[in-house]
């Protein structure tokens, strides 16, 4: 397929680069906190790690969805130079889910195994909540420089968080802090300071444009569509542990790793593609959409392809297996975790889509079904063992591509 050319004209190719740098960087911070945690983890620790990252990815969907997504809805109606009116009141609206968020991440300690031990399970929960307190809040600080169309802006911002997160990783290790808690603690550092810039000249902020309720009203379904996903990943990764093991789990996130490259590619075009896709999609133009969502399919596509060709075979140009080598302990994980990853990054316009038009009953639908896919792969790990989850999380999204195709099909 060919790239339509209206697109480049539109000025969306400067704001899909933009967006490349900002998630390409935000996604390299994670990728350093992985890798930290890959090569200091023993795979029982590792996949410790893991549970408490999908925890994390989980329960800080609730702030994210409640609050800051319909915020970033309702800011797409009005022109692109009034949307940062929205960001200091989407703050102040937010507080107190991320708040909860943080202390529900703590109570995670009670599900950790218990090899690791009473100081071991304590650091995990106290870093993931603190990790916690910063994670949804820095993304929406991101996304909404996106919506105001300062791509760049954001794209400094992820530089800054990508900088203190390195700088705090290493600096973490060696002042003695337990390797178990170094990752987690460092991402949230490396997320404060990523805030903090974005603060900066943001100037003061009008009265609230949204009041509480009009937000919770919408977000609702929010919470339901992505806790659902995010919260079936949690279950899956807690059966993972249970019924094999949590250096199966260990295993499987060192291949998820290494494919996150891939999502790092399909979080910096939605980074510049969604405000279009969301515009068009309020609007009704679908033929808007689709020509962006094809746009986006091709790059994803064409970039994923080429990824995996260079990944998953041993041979000299993979960085990855010198880099991550126990994700290569078991042979055929990295390919489905690539697969998982791919099909993941295909998902992201239309979901978009789905919220820009208020379907968002109707995701919450698919998400649903989606999950018990996901969920009732995972339950077989006592054979599948280390395969469970990325074969879980592919049988999920084929799934949701699926159901999704269906739905947007009829416009």
């Amino acid at each position: 397929m060919k790239l339509p050319t209206h697109l480049l004209r539109s000025g969306l190719a400067v704001q899909s680069a933009a967006g490349l740098v900002d998630v390409g960087s935000a996604s390299l911070a994670s990728f350093a906190v992985g890798l930290f945690a890959a090569r200091t983890l023993e795979p029982g620790a590792l996949g410790a790690y893991a549970l408490m990252f999908s925890a994390l990815l989980f329960v800080t969907t609730i702030p994210a969805q409640l609050v800051f997504v319909p915020v970033m809805a309702e800011s797409a109606k009005v022109g692109w130079e009034l949307r940062g009116r929205y960001f200091l009141g989407g703050l102040r609206l937010g507080a107190w889910p991320v708040a909860v968020s943080g202390a529900a991440l703590f109570a995670v300690w009670l599900l950790l195994p218990r090899e690791l031990g009473p100081d071991g399970r304590t650091w995990l929960a106290l870093s993931g909540a603190v990790a916690g307190l910063s994670h949804s809040v820095q993304l929406f600080s991101r996304q909404m420089l996106h919506y105001e169309r300062r791509s760049w802006r954001a794209a400094a911002v992820s530089g800054v968080r990508l900088a203190v997160v390195v700088v705090s990783l290493f600096g973490l290790r060696l002042s003695g802090v337990p390797a178990i808690a170094v990752p987690l603690l460092g991402l949230a550092v490396g997320n404060f300071a990523g805030l903090a810039f974005a603060l900066i000249g943001s100037g003061r902020s009008p009265k609230p444009l949204l009041s509480t309720v009009q937000v919770l009203q919408r977000g609702k379904f929010l919470v339901g569509t992505a806790a659902l996903p995010t919260g079936a990943a949690f279950v899956a990764s807690q059966l993972v542990v249970m019924l094999a093991g949590a250096e199966y789990l260990g295993f499987a996130e060192a291949s998820r790793i290494v494919a996150q490259p891939i999502l790092v590619l399909g979080m910096g075009l939605s980074a510049a593609m969604n405000p279009r896709i969301m515009e068009g999609a309020a609007n009704g133009n679908t033929a808007v959409v689709r020509r962006v969502r094809r746009a986006f399919w091709v790059l994803g596509v064409t970039g994923a392809a080429l990824y995996a060709v260079v990944v998953v075979p041993s041979w000299s140009v993979n960085v990855m297996e010198r880099l991550v080598p126990v994700a290569y302990e078991i042979p055929g994980l990295v390919g489905i975790s690539i697969f998982s990853a791919a099909i993941a990054a295909l998902i992201m316009p239309l979901v978009t889509e789905m919220i820009g038009s208020n379907r968002e009953k109707h995701l919450l639908r698919v998400d649903a079904l989606a999950s018990l896919v996901l969920i009732a792969v995972a339950a077989t790990s006592p054979a599948t063992r280390a395969f469970a989850r990325p074969l879980a999380t592919s049988s999920q999204g084929v799934a949701k591509l699926a159901l999704l195709l269906q739905v947007t099909s009829r416009d």
